[in-house]
């Protein structure tokens, strides 16, 4: 941070595609009156990095200084070199009426080698990602890369960044779908473990580790809380895509429970439509849905364009899974609606 004497700018904007999606949507029951919007402390906030100047999420202006705490994939950071695209997760709180950025984390779904790239997605570490003009960096097999962005319903990665890792290391963000005498499973990446820690399926988790063949052997692990920030926190905005569960809903990876005040908000966890929201912690710790927030003025990628005799994609076989990993919708006409 000591090099930080501007203030950084960042919009929360959608990731990628909307698509049509047969039948009758779900629907979110969101609080109609939420409280009032005004004195922010004790703010989460999830989203990626659109620009440079002041800190804009969500309508809210935060600032950095020099006592902001920086991290990358809760490592302690001086300086994160910011770029646009890249997923940030701030804390904020007021004081004398502005909001300031207490902790920053730029956070990585996956850091790996590319294995495979087909036309606008590619392959790494069993995870399938999808990107657009936005992402501003064309992977090439071989390559080791960072990739910011979001998951859908799928498990697909939206990314709004890629980038070179000149370190060449091995990370995985994601949630646990299979688990063993040992390991588990990320999308179709086999994760080993020492001492079978207690993980669940459902569990998002962050994994560092060495790659030995086609298993991911973890050096350090990490279980993400459905507390995020911690325990002040009593407001989330966050973006991401809305994904069904057994038994309710989630955004990222925090539990959501629909307002029992409310009304019903339509909502698609098939299609490629990410939503913002704002959520309010209730007395028993449960996330409730506030109010979506405006799209409006978000910046928009294009679909990389795809060759004509380039050949179709097919996912690869996901463990648990028969016939392979469910296929996405498709990139669509447009990116990050």
């Amino acid at each position: 941070m000591k090099s930080f004497h501007h203030l950084l700018a960042v919009c929360i904007l959608p990731v990628l595609l909307a698509a049509c999606v047969a039948g009758q949507p779900d629907k979110l029951a969101v609080a109609t009156d939420p409280d009032d919007e005004s004195g922010i402390g004790g703010t989460g906030i999830i989203g990626a990095i659109t620009g440079f100047g002041s800190i804009f999420v969500n309508g809210v202006e935060v600032e950095i200084d020099d006592r902001t705490q920086l991290f990358i994939d809760e490592q302690p950071a001086d300086n994160t070199g910011f770029e646009r695209g890249d997923v940030v997760e701030i804390l904020a709180g007021e004081q004398r009426g502005i909001t300031h950025a207490r902790r920053i984390q730029l956070r990585h779904e996956v850091i790996g080698t590319v294995e495979r790239v087909d036309g606008s997605r590619f392959n790494l570490l069993g995870q399938t990602v999808l990107y657009t003009t936005q992402t501003g960096y064309v992977p090439q097999v071989g390559d080791t890369v960072q990739v910011s962005g979001f998951r859908d319903a799928e498990g697909l990665i939206h990314a709004t960044r890629i980038a070179p890792d000149k370190q060449k290391r091995t990370l995985l963000r994601g949630t646990v779908h299979k688990t063993g005498n040992g390991y588990f499973y990320i999308g179709r990446q086999k994760v080993t473990v020492r001492n079978n820690p207690d993980i669940q399926t459902g569990d998002t988790v962050r994994v560092r580790g060495q790659l030995l063949g086609d298993n991911l052997k973890a050096s350090n692990l990490t279980v993400m809380r459905s507390l995020p920030f911690g325990e002040d926190v009593q407001r989330l905005l966050v973006q991401g895509f809305i994904q069904k569960q057994p038994q309710g809903y989630r955004i990222d990876h925090i539990p959501l429970t629909p307002a029992g005040n409310g009304t019903g908000v339509p909502f698609t966890t098939r299609g490629q439509q990410p939503v913002r929201l704002e959520l309010r912690r209730d007395t028993r710790n449960h996330w409730i849905p506030a109010r979506l927030i405006n799209e409006k003025g978000l910046q928009r990628g294009n679909p990389v364009p795809v060759p004509r005799n380039a050949p179709r994609w097919r996912s690869p076989a996901m463990p648990g899974f028969p016939g392979g990993m469910p296929r996405s919708p498709g990139m669509g006409g447009r990116g990050g609606h």
